[in-house]
């Protein structure tokens, strides 16, 4: 009678939550997205700046 209410962890739960080794080709795929999102800002920054980077033009001679 002590033990009325007894709580076990489902084999399914135990073997999907407490491992938390991730896939390989996971973990290398989200690598090369956040590398090609930190290259393509940094592509668009230096695009960016290029393109305000103006030369002045003679001005006219009327």
């Amino acid at each position: 009678m002590a033990q009325i209410c007894q709580l076990e962890a489902s084999p399914a739960l135990a073997s999907e939550g407490v491992n938390m080794d991730s896939d390989p080709l996971m973990v290398l795929l989200v690598i090369i997205l956040l590398a090609r999102f930190i290259l393509w800002s940094c592509l668009g920054t230096f695009v960016d700046y290029r393109l305000s980077r103006r030369r002045p033009s003679k001005p006219k001679q009327d």
